[in-house]
Protein backbone atom coordinates (compact mmCIF):
# COMPACT_ATOMS: atom_id res chain seq x y z
CA UNK A 1 0.00 0.00 0.00
CA UNK A 2 2.91 2.63 0.55
CA UNK A 3 4.31 1.47 -2.73
CA UNK A 4 0.70 2.26 -3.83
CA UNK A 5 0.63 5.50 -2.57
CA UNK A 6 4.13 6.52 -3.83
CA UNK A 7 3.49 5.89 -7.32
CA UNK A 8 0.53 8.43 -7.16
CA UNK A 9 2.81 10.73 -4.95
CA UNK A 10 5.16 10.68 -8.40
CA UNK A 11 2.48 11.25 -10.65
CA UNK A 12 1.36 14.51 -8.71
CA UNK A 13 5.44 15.56 -8.69
CA UNK A 14 5.42 14.70 -12.75
CA UNK A 15 2.33 17.28 -13.15
CA UNK A 16 1.85 19.38 -10.21
CA UNK A 17 3.93 22.51 -12.21
CA UNK A 18 2.73 21.95 -15.03
CA UNK A 19 -0.98 22.47 -14.40
CA UNK A 20 0.18 24.92 -12.03
CA UNK A 21 1.34 27.06 -14.78
CA UNK A 22 -1.74 26.40 -16.58
CA UNK A 23 -3.67 27.93 -13.90
CA UNK A 24 -1.19 31.19 -13.51
CA UNK A 25 -0.23 32.05 -16.32
CA UNK A 26 -0.67 31.51 -20.36
CA UNK A 27 -0.60 28.25 -22.56
CA UNK A 28 2.10 29.98 -24.55
CA UNK A 29 4.04 29.43 -21.03
CA UNK A 30 2.89 25.95 -20.57
CA UNK A 31 3.88 24.89 -24.05
CA UNK A 32 7.61 26.52 -23.54
CA UNK A 33 7.69 24.47 -20.20
CA UNK A 34 6.63 21.49 -21.84
CA UNK A 35 9.91 21.78 -24.52
CA UNK A 36 12.11 21.95 -21.08
CA UNK A 37 10.58 19.11 -18.93
CA UNK A 38 11.08 16.15 -21.56
CA UNK A 39 14.14 17.42 -22.25
CA UNK A 40 15.47 17.34 -18.81
CA UNK A 41 13.77 14.36 -17.68
CA UNK A 42 16.20 12.29 -20.43
CA UNK A 43 18.67 12.59 -17.49
CA UNK A 44 17.43 9.85 -15.19
CA UNK A 45 17.06 7.22 -17.92
CA UNK A 46 20.13 5.48 -17.12
CA UNK A 47 19.14 5.48 -13.39
CA UNK A 48 15.72 4.06 -14.54
CA UNK A 49 17.46 1.45 -15.92
CA UNK A 50 19.55 0.15 -13.85
CA UNK A 51 17.33 0.23 -11.25
CA UNK A 52 15.83 -3.05 -13.04
CA UNK A 53 19.27 -4.48 -12.37
CA UNK A 54 19.61 -3.67 -8.83
CA UNK A 55 16.73 -4.79 -7.71
CA UNK A 56 16.94 -8.33 -7.94
CA UNK A 57 20.76 -8.37 -7.21
CA UNK A 58 20.15 -6.57 -4.27
CA UNK A 59 17.15 -8.13 -2.91
CA UNK A 60 19.21 -11.23 -3.38
CA UNK A 61 22.32 -9.86 -0.95
CA UNK A 62 20.00 -8.17 1.60
CA UNK A 63 18.21 -11.33 2.07
CA UNK A 64 21.62 -13.45 2.35
CA UNK A 65 22.64 -10.96 4.60
CA UNK A 66 25.57 -10.10 2.75
CA UNK A 67 25.51 -6.24 3.13
CA UNK A 68 29.56 -5.27 2.14
CA UNK A 69 28.60 -6.62 -1.55
CA UNK A 70 25.47 -5.19 -1.38
CA UNK A 71 27.27 -1.93 -0.38
CA UNK A 72 29.57 -2.30 -3.27
CA UNK A 73 26.95 -3.19 -5.69
CA UNK A 74 25.10 -0.06 -4.90
CA UNK A 75 28.58 1.80 -5.27
CA UNK A 76 29.55 0.40 -8.52
CA UNK A 77 26.17 1.19 -10.20
CA UNK A 78 25.57 4.53 -8.83
CA UNK A 79 29.19 5.28 -10.32
CA UNK A 80 28.48 4.12 -14.00
CA UNK A 81 24.97 5.73 -13.60
CA UNK A 82 26.47 9.30 -12.55
CA UNK A 83 29.42 8.66 -15.79
CA UNK A 84 27.22 7.35 -18.53
CA UNK A 85 25.03 10.85 -17.26
CA UNK A 86 27.21 13.38 -17.46
CA UNK A 87 28.40 13.91 -20.66
CA UNK A 88 24.19 14.09 -21.47
CA UNK A 89 23.98 16.36 -18.58
CA UNK A 90 26.71 18.63 -19.33
CA UNK A 91 25.46 19.27 -22.95
CA UNK A 92 21.79 19.66 -21.64
CA UNK A 93 23.40 22.44 -19.09
CA UNK A 94 25.92 24.15 -21.13
CA UNK A 95 24.34 24.25 -24.44
CA UNK A 96 20.53 24.70 -23.65
CA UNK A 97 19.52 26.53 -26.62
CA UNK A 98 21.18 24.32 -29.04
CA UNK A 99 19.46 21.27 -27.35
CA UNK A 100 15.99 23.24 -27.22
CA UNK A 101 16.04 24.18 -30.73
CA UNK A 102 17.36 20.66 -32.02
CA UNK A 103 14.60 19.38 -30.65
CA UNK A 104 11.38 21.53 -30.40
CA UNK A 105 12.58 24.49 -32.41
CA UNK A 106 13.53 28.13 -32.17
CA UNK A 107 10.44 28.83 -31.17
CA UNK A 108 10.80 27.24 -27.74
CA UNK A 109 14.36 28.67 -26.99
CA UNK A 110 12.76 31.17 -24.69
CA UNK A 111 12.88 27.87 -22.18
CA UNK A 112 16.41 27.70 -22.07
CA UNK A 113 16.86 28.54 -18.13
CA UNK A 114 13.77 26.20 -16.76
CA UNK A 115 15.64 23.50 -18.92
CA UNK A 116 19.11 24.68 -17.04
CA UNK A 117 17.35 24.30 -13.76
CA UNK A 118 15.21 20.87 -14.30
CA UNK A 119 18.59 19.53 -15.73
CA UNK A 120 20.39 20.81 -12.04
CA UNK A 121 17.47 18.80 -9.79
CA UNK A 122 17.21 15.93 -12.15
CA UNK A 123 20.79 15.19 -12.31
CA UNK A 124 21.12 15.97 -8.37
CA UNK A 125 18.12 13.15 -8.15
CA UNK A 126 20.87 10.49 -10.64
CA UNK A 127 23.60 11.52 -8.41
CA UNK A 128 21.79 9.98 -5.58
CA UNK A 129 21.49 6.46 -7.33
CA UNK A 130 19.07 4.06 -6.33
CA UNK A 131 19.35 4.81 -2.95
CA UNK A 132 14.94 4.79 -2.74
CA UNK A 133 15.16 1.39 -4.44
CA UNK A 134 17.71 0.22 -1.37
CA UNK A 135 14.98 1.62 1.16
CA UNK A 136 12.03 -0.52 -0.48
CA UNK A 137 14.56 -3.32 -0.64
CA UNK A 138 15.17 -2.99 3.11
CA UNK A 139 11.84 -3.02 4.03
CA UNK A 140 11.43 0.61 4.61
CA UNK A 141 8.18 1.51 2.29
CA UNK A 142 6.45 3.69 4.72
CA UNK A 143 9.77 5.92 4.99
CA UNK A 144 9.89 6.09 1.17
CA UNK A 145 6.03 6.44 0.85
CA UNK A 146 6.56 9.87 3.49
CA UNK A 147 9.20 11.35 1.77
CA UNK A 148 7.58 11.64 -1.21
CA UNK A 149 4.61 12.80 0.40
CA UNK A 150 7.27 15.61 1.74
CA UNK A 151 8.62 16.16 -1.81
CA UNK A 152 4.91 16.48 -3.27
CA UNK A 153 3.67 18.84 -0.98
CA UNK A 154 6.44 20.99 -1.34
CA UNK A 155 6.30 21.19 -4.92
CA UNK A 156 2.93 22.02 -4.98
CA UNK A 157 3.43 24.56 -2.09
CA UNK A 158 7.06 26.10 -3.69
CA UNK A 159 4.60 26.24 -7.27
CA UNK A 160 2.70 28.25 -5.81
CA UNK A 161 4.55 30.54 -4.39
CA UNK A 162 7.07 30.64 -7.45
CA UNK A 163 4.90 30.18 -11.01
CA UNK A 164 2.89 33.49 -10.26
CA UNK A 165 6.32 35.44 -9.51
CA UNK A 166 9.01 33.95 -12.10
CA UNK A 167 6.71 31.84 -14.34
CA UNK A 168 8.18 28.69 -16.06
CA UNK A 169 11.51 29.30 -14.20
CA UNK A 170 9.27 29.40 -11.27
CA UNK A 171 7.69 26.21 -11.98
CA UNK A 172 11.53 24.59 -12.82
CA UNK A 173 12.36 25.84 -9.72
CA UNK A 174 10.02 24.08 -7.53
CA UNK A 175 10.54 21.17 -9.19
CA UNK A 176 14.56 20.98 -8.58
CA UNK A 177 13.87 22.10 -4.99
CA UNK A 178 11.21 18.93 -4.76
CA UNK A 179 13.44 16.32 -6.12
CA UNK A 180 16.42 17.29 -4.16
Amino acid sequence: LPLLFTGILSFVMMWADTLMLGYYKSSEVVGLYNAATPIAKLLPIFLNSAAFLYAPIASQLYARGKLGELKRVYQILTKWVFLLTLPIFSVIFLFPEVTINFFFGAKYVPATLALRILALGFMFHTFLGVNWLSLVIIGENNFVMITNFVSATFNVILNTFLIPLYGLEGAAAATAISYI
